[in-house]
C-alpha cells in the first residue's frame, strides 16, 4: 500500500507537468480559447469507412485535425463524455421517422372463417415488429389460404405470411392496420390397396361412400375424414376371412367390420391409409387369446336401438350366440350372424357374445365344443329421444323475474341452444331477454334408466316492457344534484352509465347530477325489467383550462401505484364535449380514446397520460371558440404487481424434493436456483448443496409473467447427509471372479456399489457378499432424508486379510511406487494404447501413455482444440499435497492426472481478463474427497469457470441497492469509490459429460487474478472487487501489488463488481491545469519538462520491477489445501 501511495505522488506531479508544458505551447492562443468558448461535440461522422467524432471549433490545428476516436470507443454502446442531455432528446424528436416506427398498428382478425381457430400474437404491433398468426383447423381439414391484408392502404401490397411450423405463420408488420383472413377445406387422404397373402384371397377397395358434400373422395383411393370406406372380401377356396387390419400414418388401428351385404368397412381417420391387411386362414384355435369381442358399427359408446352391433373374433371357423342379459336371444335365421341390431326389447340390457367352435382336444378322442364369452356391453338405452310439446315445455318452466334466471321442473332440464349435448337446472337468460330476436330457450325431459332424453323443444321468453320516454334538463354546474331526469315513474329505476346498481326513480322528476344515464321499468314478481333508455343529463357549458385538467383515478384499487392490468379512468369538471387520447412516456396509445384505459403488458415501465379535448362549439351555443387541449398529470411508471412472499417451510404445493435422484423440481410456474440469481431453472441437482459443509440450501420463487413480478427468493434449508457408516471391515475373495468377498457390519439400511460404477445395490444385514474391489458404503435414501456419507472400503482378493491400517499402508506405497516408475520412465515410455498424444498438449512425465483408452478420449475430446498441459496431481489423495507447485489456469486448460481417472481445469472464455493461480486449489476446493477417490478409480470431472463483463442493465434493482449500500457504508474510509464494471462470475462441474452443476460455494476461496480494463493500467488508484452473494455485500482487497491485475480469493460465485478509489479528486486538477494554461507560466514548464523526464525513468524502472514480483510471486504460489475427511 505504501507503494502504491509513492505511484500516487509520481501521478500528481506528471499530471501538473503536463499541465505546464501546454501552458508554454505555441498554441496559447487556440487552447485559451477552447477553455473560454464552448466547443460543439458533433454526432459521428463517416470517413474512409471509420466513424470519429469531430469537434468543431475556429481554431484547428495541425495536432487535432486528424483526431481519430480510439477503437474502444468506436462501439455502438460506448458512451461519450460530455455529451448533453438535449443532444440524446433531439436525436429521438428529429423529423417525424421516430415517431412512425414508434406507432402501435392494429392487427384484427375477419370474423367470417370456418373450420379452423386464429389467433395472434399481439393485438397491436409497431412497423418491422414480427407477428406470429396462429392457425388451428378443425380435425380433418386443411388450410387453403392465409393473407395479411392492409386496411385503408391501397399503397401496401397484401402480405403472405411465411410458414414458422407447428400451425404458426409469421409476417412483418407494415406502416398500417392489417386484417388476417384464412380459409380452410376438408382435407383428402389417400387409402392404399389391401395387401394379402398369395393365394389366400382378395380384397379390393369398392366404394367410399360420402360423409358430408365437401368431402373430397374421389375414386376408392381418396377419402376424407368420416367417410366409410367399403371393402370386397373373396376368400380363396378352404379359406375364411380372420381379421382386416387398417393401420394410420398417425398410428391409429380399426378392423375393419361387416355389413349386411356381406361386404366390409371401417370409417376415415384424419391420416393416410398406410395399410390393409386381410389375413385368411382356414382353422385358428378359438382360446383365451381369440375370445371374442363386440364392436358397435354406429360408434356409439352406450348402445342404442337400431345399432349394428358386430361380433368379431379370429378363430375361424365358428358359431354365434347372442345374449341380453344372460337370456339367449334368437338370431338363429339371421344370414349374418355375426351381427345384431339392436331392438326395443333389449332396452336397459347388457349385451353378451358366445362364439363356438369344435375342437379335437385330445388326439384319437371325439371333438368336443370350446365357448369363448365376450364382455357385456353397457345396457342398452332408446336410439332415438322423442319429442315433447311446446305446451309440456312451456310449463316446465318457471321465472326468477329479479335475477332473470329460468328455473326448470325437476324431470326437465334446458339449454340455451338445441345442439347442447346437456343442459341445466337453472339458465341465466339476460343475453337472451335483451336480443331483438330468437329470445327463445330449449327445453326437454331428462334421461331415465333404459329412456333416453327428449329431443330438445323451443320456449319462447316473455319480452320486457318498453323503454319509457324521457327528458332531461343540465345542472347548475358540474358538481350539482340538480339536473333532472322527466317523465319517470316510481315503478321505474336509473343508474350511472358505469355503475352496475340501479336507484328506484321518484315520480315525474328524478333529480341527478350530470352523466349519462340507463332507465327502465323495474322488474316484479311477474315480469322481467324493462327496455333501457339512455338519458343524457348534460352540464351547463364548463370550458376546459388548466384549473379543470383532467384527472386520473385507479378503478382497479385504490392505490397511487398503477400495474399492469389495471384499468384507469380520467376525469374532468369541464364538459360537454370532451374527448380523450392516452400516452404512455409521450407517445399516443393507438385506439386509446376512451375515457378508460387497461394497463396492458406494452405499458410496463411507461408514464401514462392523458389528453383532454374540448371540440368548438361543444354545446351548440359556440363554445368554446376554439378547441382547448389541456394534457393531466402522467402516473406511473406502471408496474408489475409484486407477489405475497414464498414460505421457506411449507413450499409442497410448488417445489418437489426427490430424495432418491437428489432433484428439486418446480411447478411450471415457478423457478429453482442454487443462488439468489437473476433466473433459475425448472430443475436444480441437489448432490453439491448437500455435500457442503454450510449453507446448505437452495432458493425457490415464483416467475415473473406479463402482470405479476417474480417473487422473492425463498431460501429452502437443506438436512445434512446422515453420518457414513462406521466399523466396516472386509474378508478378502478366493479370487477375483468370485463374489464371495464380504463387506462385514452392513445392514439392510445400507447401500452399495462399485467406486467405478454408478448404481447402489442394497447391502445385506451382517455382512454383504461382493466380488474384489474398491466399494462405496452409505446409508440409502430414507423418507426425507437423503443418503449418508460414504465409507470407501476394499476387497481383496487371494491374498491375506490384513487389518485397515496395513491396507492403507499398502495403498500408498503402491502409490508412490507407481509415481516413481512413472518418473523414472517419463519420455521414455512407448504408448501402446490407440490414441496419440495430441500435438499441443504439454506432457513432461509421460503421464499420457499410462492412462486408460477412456482417459484419453475423453481428454482428447476435451482438450484437442485448445490444447494444454497434463500434470501428476496424486498428491492430493497420497502424500504431501503442499508440495504441489501452483500450476496457473488462463487461455488453455490444464488436466490433473489422479490414479486412472483425471480432472479438467478450464476457463469458458480463455480471452477473457481472468485467470486461476492455482488448478490444484481449484481441485480441491471444489471437490470432495469421495469424489476425488472417484477420479482414482477411473472417474473423469470437468470444472469450468466463466468470467463475463455484463452491463448495469442486467443488474436487478435489489442486487444494485445492495451494491450502492455497500459503497456508501465505506465512503469515510473511501470517499472517491466507483463502479468500473460488472462481471458475472460462474463456476460449474461435470461428470462424465452427464451435464453440468453450477457450484454457488466452495469448500475452500479460490484465488482469482483479473486483469485490469487497459485504461487503468499503471494507475495509482486503489482497486477493489465488491461480491454480491446471496443478498450481502463484502468489498474484497486486492492481494497483489501488480499495477495491471487485482487478485482476490472467494468461494462464493455470483455478481461481482470491479471498484477504484480515485487517489486524486479529478475535479481539482482540471481547474488548476485550466489556470496555468492561462498564465502561461513559461519558467514553470521548463521545471515540468525536467522533472517529467525523470519521472518517466523512475516509472519504467518501478514498472519493470513490479512486472518481475509479480511472475515471481505466482512461481511461489503454493497449496493451503486442509485434508478433508
Amino acid at each position: 500500500m505504501v507503494k502504491k501511495r509513492v505511484f500516487s505522488i509520481i501521478a500528481l506531479v506528471m499530471t501538473v507537468f503536463m499541465l505546464g508544458c501546454n501552458a508554454e505551447s505555441t498554441t496559447m492562443a487556440s487552447m485559451e480559447n477552447i477553455a473560454d468558448e464552448e466547443v460543439a461535440l458533433s454526432g459521428p461522422s463517416e470517413k474512409d469507412g471509420e466513424f470519429t467524432d469531430e469537434i468543431e471549433d475556429e481554431g484547428e490545428t495541425e495536432e487535432n485535425k486528424d483526431f481519430e476516436v480510439p477503437e474502444d470507443a468506436k462501439s455502438n454502446d460506448t458512451e461519450i463524455e460530455g455529451e448533453s442531455e438535449g443532444a440524446e432528446e433531439s436525436e429521438g424528436t428529429e423529423g417525424t421517422s421516430g415517431e412512425q416506427s414508434d406507432k402501435e398498428w392494429g392487427v384484427s382478425l375477419n370474423d367470417s372463417y370456418e373450420h379452423l381457430t386464429l389467433s395472434v400474437s399481439k393485438n397491436s404491433a409497431k412497423a418491422g415488429d414480427i407477428v406470429t398468426i396462429i392457425a388451428a383447423v378443425d380435425v380433418g381439414y386443411q388450410l387453403t389460404s392465409i393473407t395479411v391484408k392492409p386496411v385503408d392502404n391501397e399503397e401496401i401490397s397484401n402480405i403472405t405470411p411465411g410458414s414458422a411450423g407447428n400451425n404458426s405463420y409469421e409476417y412483418t408488420q407494415p406502416a398500417c392496420n392489417v386484417k388476417i383472413y384464412a380459409t380452410a377445406e376438408k382435407a383428402g387422404y389417400t387409402v392404399v390397396g389391401p395387401s394379402v397373402p398369395l393365394g389366400n384371397g382378395t380384397v379390393s377397395v369398392v366404394e367410399i361412400i360420402r360423409e358430408s358434400e365437401d368431402s373430397k373422395a374421389s375414386g376408392t383411393s381418396i377419402a376424407s375424414y368420416g367417410d366409410k370406406v367399403v371393402l370386397d372380401v373373396v376368400p380363396a377356396n378352404t379359406y375364411s376371412l380372420s381379421s382386416i387390419d387398417v393401420t394410420f400414418s398417425d398410428g391409429q388401428v380399426c378392423n375393419g367390420l361387416k355389413n349386411f351385404d356381406g361386404r366390409y368397412e371401417f370409417i376415415m381417420a384424419a391420416a393416410d391409409v398406410t395399410s390393409i391387411v386381410a389375413t385368411f386362414s382356414n382353422y385358428v384355435a378359438l382360446s383365451d387369446l381369440t375370445r371374442p369381442v363386440i364392436i358397435n358399427g354406429d360408434g356409439n359408446t352406450i348402445p342404442q336401438v337400431g345399432d349394428r352391433l358386430n361380433a368379431v373374433s379370429a378363430a375361424l371357423p365358428v358359431t354365434w350366440e347372442w345374449y341380453a342379459d344372460g337370456v339367449l336371444i334368437d338370431n338363429s335365421q339371421s344370414e349374418t350372424p355375426d351381427i345384431y341390431v339392436l331392438t326395443m326389447n333389449e332396452v336397459g340390457k347388457s349385451i353378451m357374445v358366445v362364439a363356438k367352435q369344435s375342437q379335437t382336444l385330445v388326439e384319437g378322442q371325439p371333438a368336443v365344443e370350446v365357448e369363448a364369452i365376450s364382455d357385456p356391453t353397457q345396457p342398452v338405452i332408446i336410439g332415438e329421444g322423442t319429442i315433447i310439446s311446446a305446451e309440456e315445455a312451456a310449463s316446465a318452466v318457471s321465472y326468477d323475474y329479479y335475477n332473470e334466471i329460468a328455473v326448470i321442473a325437476p324431470a326437465y332440464e334446458a339449454a340455451a341452444d338445441d345442439n347442447s349435448i346437456s343442459g341445466v337446472d337453472q339458465l341465466a337468460i339476460t343475453d337472451i331477454l335483451d336480443s331483438e330476436t330468437d329470445r327463445v330457450i330449449y327445453v326437454r325431459r331428462k334421461a331415465d334408466m333404459g329412456v333416453r332424453a327428449s329431443l330438445w323443444t323451443a320456449v319462447a321468453l316473455p319480452e320486457r316492457p318498453d323503454a319509457p320516454d324521457l327528458t332531461a334538463e343540465s345542472p347548475s354546474s358540474a358538481l350539482a344534484a340538480d339536473g333532472k331526469i322527466m317523465g319517470t315513474l316510481t315503478t321505474m329505476e336509473y343508474r350511472l352509465a358505469e355503475e352496475t346498481t340501479y336507484q328506484s326513480a321518484a315520480d315525474s322528476v328524478t333529480n341527478v347530477k350530470a352523466g349519462k344515464y340507463y332507465v327502465r321499468i323495474a322488474a316484479t314478481d311477474s315480469s322481467f325489467a324493462g327496455k333501457i333508455t339512455e338519458v343524457d343529463v348534460l352540464i351547463g357549458f364548463v370550458e376546459l383550462t388548466s384549473e379543470r385538467k383532467p384527472v386520473i383515478g385507479n378503478t382497479t384499487a385504490a392505490r397511487t401505484q398503477p400495474y399492469v392490468g389495471d384499468v384507469l379512468k380520467v376525469t374532468t369538471t369541464a364538459g360537454p364535449g370532451i374527448t380523450y387520447q392516452w400516452y404512455a412516456n409521450g407517445t399516443v396509445i393507438t385506439g386509446a380514446v376512451e375515457d378508460t384505459i387497461i394497463l396492458t403488458p406494452s405499458l410496463y415501465n411507461k408514464k401514462v397520460a392523458v389528453k383532454a379535448t374540448q371540440a368548438v362549439n361543444a354545446d351548440g351555443k359556440g363554445h368554446p371558440t376554439t378547441e382547448k387541449s389541456i394534457m393531466s398529470a402522467s402516473v406511473g411508471p406502471v408496474k408489475k404487481e409484486p407477489v405475497p412472499d414464498l414460505s421457506s417451510n411449507d413450499y409442497g404445493s410448488y417445489l418437489k424434493i426427490d430424495y432418491s435422484a437428489e432433484k428439486a423440481t418446480a411447478n411450471s410456474s415457478y423457478e429453482v436456483s442454487s443462488s439468489k440469481g437473476r433466473t433459475g431453472s425448472e430443475t436444480l441437482k441437489l448432490s453439491s448443496i448437500v455435500d457442503r459443509n454450510t449453507n446448505r440450501c437452495f432458493y425457490v420463487r415464483q416467475k415473473e409473467t406479463d402482470y405479476k413480478e417474480a417473487s422473492n427468493w425463498a431460501k429452502i434449508d437443506l438436512s445434512e447427509r446422515p453420518a457414513a457408516p462406521a466399523n466396516l471391515t472386509t474378508e478378502k475373495a478366493s479370487d477375483t471372479e468370485k463374489a464371495d468377498g464380504k463387506i462385514v457390519g452392513t445392514t439392510s439400511a445400507m447401500e452399495y456399489r462399485l467406486t467405478s460404477e454408478s448404481t447402489y445395490k442394497k447391502a445385506s444385514d451382517g455382512s454383504t457378499m461382493v466380488k474384489s474391489g474398491s466399494y462405496h458404503v452409505r446409508y440409502a435414501v430414507s423418507g426425507s432424508t437423503f443418503a449418508s456419507k460414504t465409507t470407501t472400503v476394499r476387497v481383496t482378493a487371494g491374498a491375506e486379510k490384513k487389518t485397515e491400517d496395513e491396507e492403507v499402508d499398502e495403498v500408498k506405497k503402491t502409490t508412490r511406487s507407481k509415481k516413481a516408475s512413472a518418473a523414472k520412465k517419463a519420455g521414455r515410455v512407448s504408448n501402446t494404447n490407440n490414441i496419440e498424444l495430441p500435438a499441443n498438449i504439454v506432457d513432461e512425465t509421460g503421464l499420457w501413455s499410462m492412462m486408460s483408452d477412456d482417459t484419453q478420449t475423453k481428454l482428447n475430446n476435451v482438450m484437442k482444440v485448445s490444447g494444454g498441459e497434463i500434470v501428476d496431481a496424486n498428491a492430493l489423495l497420497f502424500g504431501n499435497p503442499e508440495e504441489l507447485e501452483a500450476k496457473p489456469v488462463s487461455d488453455a486448460p490444464v488436466a490433473l492426472a489422479l490414479g486412472n481417472g483425471a480432472i479438467v481445469i478450464e476457463m469458458d472464455n480463455p480471452d477473457s481478463n481472468a485467470m486461476l493461480s492455482n488448478a490444484f486449489a481449484v481441485a480441491s476446493a471444489v471437490l470432495s474427497t469421495e469424489q476425488l477417490e472417484f477420479v482414482e478409480h477411473g472417474g473423469f470431472f470437468e470444472i469450468m469457470i466463466s468470467s463475463a463483463v455484463v452491463t448495469d442493465n442486467e443488474i436487478s434493482e435489489s442486487e444494485m441497492a445492495v451494491i450502492d449500500d455497500c459503497i456508501n457504508s465505506y465512503y469515510e474510509e473511501y470517499p472517491n469509490l466507483l463502479k468500473v464494471s460488472f462481471l458475472d462470475i460462474n463456476l460449474m462441474y461435470q461428470i462424465d459429460n452427464q451435464g453440468w452443476t453450477v457450484v454457488g460455494e466452495t469448500y475452500e476461496p479460490i484465488e482469482f487474478i483479473l486483469t485490469l480494463p487497459e485504461d487503468y493500467w499503471g494507475s495509482i488508484d486503489e482497486f477493489f472487487i465488491l461480491r454480491e452473494h446471496e443478498g450481502e455485500a463484502t468489498l474484497l482487497d486486492d492481494e497483489d501489488e501488480d499495477l495491471n491485475t487485482v487478485t482476490i480469493s472467494t468461494g462464493q460465485f455470483s455478481t461481482y463488481v470491479l471498484i477504484h478509489n480515485s487517489s486524486v479528486p479529478l475535479t481539482n486538477l482540471d481547474s488548476y491545469g485550466a489556470d496555468t494554461a492561462k498564465a502561461g507560466n513559461k519558467v514553470v514548464g521548463k521545471i515540468w519538462m525536467i522533472l517529467f523526464w525523470i519521472i518517466v525513468g523512475l516509472d519504467i524502472g518501478l514498472a519493470g520491477f513490479y512486472i518481475f514480483r509479480k511472475k515471481d510471486l505466482l512461481a511461489k504460489i503454493k497449496m493451503r489445501i486442509s485434508r478433508r475427511s
